[in-house]
C-alpha cells in the first residue's frame, strides 16, 4: 500500500479541479510549499503582504 502524503493529496486535488474546470487553473512556474512552523508562516505572510506594493515598481519596468 502506498503512503498517502500531502503532496499526493494536493496533486489529486489539483487534478480533480482541472478536470472539472476543463482547463488548468494553476499558476505556471509556481511551487507548493508546506508551512513548517511559525517563522516559516511569518516569512511567507510578509512576502504575500508586501507583494502588491511591488506592482507599481514592476509596471514601471
Amino acid at each position: 500500500m502506498t503512503a498517502l502524503t500531502i503532496q499526493t493529496v494536493v496533486n489529486q486535488m489539483k487534478g480533480i479541479v482541472t478536470k472539472q474546470a476543463g482547463f488548468s487553473v494553476w499558476q505556471k512556474g509556481f511551487y507548493d510549499h508546506i508551512v513548517r512552523g511559525r517563522e516559516d508562516f511569518l516569512e511567507i505572510w510578509k512576502y504575500i503582504d508586501g507583494n502588491p506594493l511591488k506592482w507599481a515598481e514592476d509596471m514601471q519596468g
